[in-house]
């Protein structure tokens, strides 16, 4: 009997041994499994997010092409309504028998004054010939002992051919008012007398030129101070008939955009004269047997 009670019981503590092994294992297999679904659970957060974000993305660049082709045809709507309204409103048919120029009218009663009071007329122009002369040489001076690029140099040089061509071929008539004798002072810069040279303006061509030199020297004080006496200088010209209106913007937006170009080619030029500048000092060498000739110097190989 006790064995077979044995043999009963057996089974039954098999049963429970199994029933806690399976509890433990199942408690141990849970924690891993709820850490698996909850990375699952934010990946898919992650992607669902990432998808939206993209398609905000894609919502925002179609709305900005939107407003981007929007405005084009507003601005071509404007512009062809500018050139519309400019062809059939705003071609002036005036007649006049002489140059017109609204700033010498406005200025007509500063015109009178300069030419019937000649110590008025003596201060403005002796002033703005020592800007002229002061421009010219502070200019010279910081040059050789500072500047190592010819740019100043040859975009007056440019300018200046470029304004003798443009009086080749047109000349203004004196206007009303025109006086500039001489004041008893002399200027290195500056001529006095009757002068046709109109078109354009050369004083302020050349003050032009020289700011903008200040300005890559990065001398900003002697940029505006250079810009303040061109103003001036200009204020003078138109007073005394010097200069018509024209004359003066003509004469900043040529050398500005003069001075822009030699930039643009400052390395090309600046090579250019040295090569010439060396070549001219072998060529004058006495021991100049074994150089090379001066065609070969000048034959630029610029890398």
């Amino acid at each position: 009997m006790k064995h077979q009670q044995f043999d009963v019981e057996t089974p039954a503590i098999h049963e429970q041994e199994d029933h806690h092994v399976g509890i433990t294992n199942g408690s141990h297999d849970s924690p891993i499994l709820h850490f698996q679904n909850r990375n699952e659970s934010i990946n898919s957060q992650s992607t669902r997010d990432s998808i939206n974000e993209n398609l905000a993305k894609q919502q925002l660049i179609v709305e900005n092409r939107r407003v981007y082709w929007a405005i084009k045809m507003i601005v071509i709507g404007l512009m062809m309504s500018a050139v519309w309204l400019g062809k059939n409103y705003a071609t002036p048919s005036i007649e006049v028998p002489k140059l017109s120029d609204p700033i010498h009218d406005a200025t007509s009663y500063l015109n009178n004054l300069v030419n019937k009071h000649k110590e008025i007329a003596m201060f403005f122009q002796i002033s703005a010939s020592i800007i002229m002369d002061f421009s010219f040489f502070a200019l010279c001076f910081y040059w050789v002992i500072k500047i190592n690029s010819v740019r100043a140099i040859f975009a007056m040089a440019c300018f200046y051919i470029f304004r003798g061509l443009n009086q080749a071929l047109i000349i203004f008539p004196f206007p009303e008012g025109y006086y500039w004798e001489y004041p008893n002072f002399p200027s290195y810069v500056t001529p006095y007398g009757k002068t046709s040279d109109f078109f354009y303006s050369g004083h302020v061509g050349f003050l032009n030129i020289v700011a903008l030199e200040w300005y890559k020297q990065k001398n900003y004080f002697m940029f505006y101070l250079t810009c303040a006496f061109n103003v001036y200088v200009a204020f003078v010209m138109v007073v005394f008939r010097i200069h018509y209106v024209v004359d003066i913007t003509t004469g900043l937006v040529v050398s500005h955009y003069i001075f822009m170009l030699v930039c643009k080619y400052n390395d090309k030029i600046d090579y250019l004269f040295q090569k010439v500048f060396h070549c001219t000092e072998r060529c004058f060498s006495s021991n100049s047997k074994n150089d090379k000739s001066c065609d070969e110097e000048l034959q630029i190989n610029h890398h």
